[in-house]
């Protein structure tokens, strides 16, 4: 039988849904100057469109809700209809994802890959199915780990670097896909063990590199 849940069980082990993640007023980056009007979410793939937003999610000019005209989820660029006056503080709530469907499939697709049995993941059978899900999801963490750096890299500025703790971020989420790779192997072990087999050829390795977070200059 098909595996047709792959993606929503990968997304549910992920804690990645449209509501399992929410920025409660969060400092949105943009120049305050009486004059600008366009504004940016440090988190991008927002589910919160500000345009059409409810509560808790908006966009709040000192603490005063402030209606969006245009926003642009997938970047977290929005426009707001009146510019916030110099020396005001702009911050917004919102619920947003990491990953869209189709990388969800890329990690599901390395996985069966992982285990030897090619690229279509939905053929994995039942016993194999939590193995292959550990390994997508330390490819997915993996790919967080890398994309939180760059973030960081690209929206602070120098006069708002980030803090110690934002630069351990990174390593936090390369120290959870460490540990997801590792419970992908035990669970693919088991699996054969299990069924008297030898271990299929394939093995476990993490590979890649997280930039430092520096800021913009």
């Amino acid at each position: 039988m098909a595996w047709l849940t792959a993606a929503s069980d990968l997304r549910t082990l992920l804690s990645d849904g449209p509501t399992d993640k929410l920025a409660y007023q969060k400092k949105c980056f943009g120049l305050i100057n009486g004059d600008n009007t366009i504004f940016k979410t440090f988190e991008f793939r927002r589910v919160s469109d500000f345009t059409v937003a409810e509560a808790p999610a908006g966009v709040f000019v000192d603490g005063a809700a402030s209606p969006a005209s245009a926003d642009d989820t997938a970047s977290g660029e929005f426009q707001l209809t009146t510019a916030p006056d110099d020396g005001s503080v702009v911050t917004a709530t919102y619920y947003y994802q990491w990953f869209i469907d189709s990388e969800l499939v890329t990690f599901l697709t390395q996985a069966s890959n992982w285990l030897g049995l090619g690229a279509d993941y939905l053929n994995i059978s039942g016993g194999l199915t939590p193995a292959a899900l550990y390994y997508a999801a330390s490819q997915a963490y993996m790919k967080v780990a890398n994309k939180w750096s760059t973030m960081a890299s690209e929206t602070y500025l120098v006069e708002d670097a980030p803090s110690q703790k934002n630069m351990g971020v990174a390593k936090t989420f390369m120290d959870l896909a460490d540990s997801y790779g590792k419970q992908a192997i035990e669970h693919r072990n088991d699996f054969y063990s299990r069924q008297g087999q030898a271990l299929a050829p394939t093995f476990m390795s993490i590979q890649g590199r997280v930039s430092p977070i520096t800021p913009r200059r």
